[in-house]
């Protein structure tokens, strides 16, 4: 199983589709992480959903 590490511009974009769904479709064993400065990024930018969707989508946070 891979891990794959996402910086902000990856799930901005699918993020701002709402697709971040397709993520896992194009690779379903993999694992998604996002570094905490990656979901601060995200907040700041005020990417409406994109939290919930990052949750969604089984992204997990990196500590």
């Amino acid at each position: 199983m891979k891990s794959l590490i996402f910086d902000t511009d990856v799930l901005s974009t699918f993020g701002k589709i709402k697709r971040l769904d397709l993520l896992q479709k194009l690779l379903p064993d993999a694992t998604f992480l996002a570094p905490p400065s990656v979901h601060d990024e995200l907040l700041k930018q005020e990417i409406t959903g994109t939290k919930l969707l990052i949750i969604s989508c089984g992204v997990e946070l990196l500590r």
